[in-house]
């Protein structure tokens, strides 16, 4: 099978990661079938997670790496998350930044997160959350979300080290491999923080995070990607098809070209017409103005 493409979208930029390369697109340039600005090699990674800021831009593989984007120079690069268990290093499954508060969020194998301090590049601390993490999200109190195989959603707060709440969306599984069990691989937020969808399991579910209240459950087994663009919310898997649905549960289909859909993204998310970004197999990004058809196709790293 193809090599897989994983995205991010902050504000003003895309990033996209394929193989041992990286490359960010300007969020005016996303819809133009433009090529990318900057296109930055990791030599000897394979990369799993891509994360992109206002001025940085982040990769994840074996290691965390971050480049300056106003000069391509690394500031640092440090191993991955540490494996509290003492197995050893762990893929960097997820990457979050918060650039309010200069701190950079990774996770991979077996439990914790890794705690960076933007401005000195030094770890600050580790979380010990049990199980494989798999995503991450900080919410704009800078508490954060995470998501993992063991079918747990939990909120942290990273600055005490405390957990602040947490649900099992699929309890009634037992905790198997990812898509017969409860297994959680895929999260988002809206703008707002007020709520969240995490995909995994037999299905997506919605979350109102300030209640710790159940809201809906959309989609079906095989979900490798969600999104949130307004008040839309996005699932992709297995198929070349995006679902798309809103919080009453209502859904409609869009078809992509690409075979499956294993990442997405929303550029200008906050935006009154969001610009969702979806990719899998093979070296392609598929771009959906308004979360609706298809009309753009970018090319990552082939």
């Amino acid at each position: 099978m193809a090599a897989e493409v994983v995205c991010h979208a902050s504000k003003d930029r895309l990033a996209a990661g394929r193989q041992s390369a990286v490359a960010v697109w300007s969020a005016g340039d996303v819809c133009q079938e433009a090529p990318s600005v900057v296109t930055i090699n990791v030599p000897q990674e394979s990369v799993r997670s891509v994360c992109v800021g206002k001025d940085i831009l982040l990769a994840g593989g074996s290691s965390l790496h971050a480049w300056s984007l106003h000069t391509g120079q690394p500031p640092r690069s440090l191993g991955a998350p540490l494996a509290l268990g003492g197995s050893g290093r762990q893929e960097v499954n997820s990457i979050a930044l918060d650039e309010q508060r200069n701190t950079v969020y990774a996770t991979g194998g077996d439990g914790g997160v890794q705690i960076v301090d933007g401005a000195t590049w030094t770890t600050k601390g580790n979380l010990a959350i049990p199980g494989h993490l798999y995503a991450l999200q900080i919410l704009p109190d800078g508490t954060l979300l995470s998501a993992g195989e063991d079918g747990w959603l939990r909120h942290w707060d990273a600055r005490a080290g405390s957990e602040v709440w947490s649900v099992c969306p699929h309890a009634e599984l037992p905790p198997a491999h990812q898509g017969h069990g409860r297994w959680l691989n895929a999260l988002a937020i809206d703008t707002s923080g007020t709520w969240a969808v995490c995909g995994g399991g037999p299905a997506a579910s919605v979350w109102q995070l300030s209640a710790h209240m159940h809201l809906a459950t959309v989609g079906s087994p095989g979900i490798r990607a969600v999104a949130v663009a307004g008040d839309q919310i996005l699932v992709g898997g297995r198929s070349s098809h995006l679902s798309r649905f809103s919080l009453n549960g209502a859904g409609e289909t869009v078809s992509t070209p690409l075979a499956a859909i294993t990442s997405m993204a929303v550029v200008g998310a906050s935006s009154t017409r969001p610009v969702v970004v979806a990719s899998g197999p093979g070296p392609h990004l598929a771009v959906l103005p308004g979360a609706a058809y298809c009309t753009t196709m970018l090319s990552t790293i082939n």
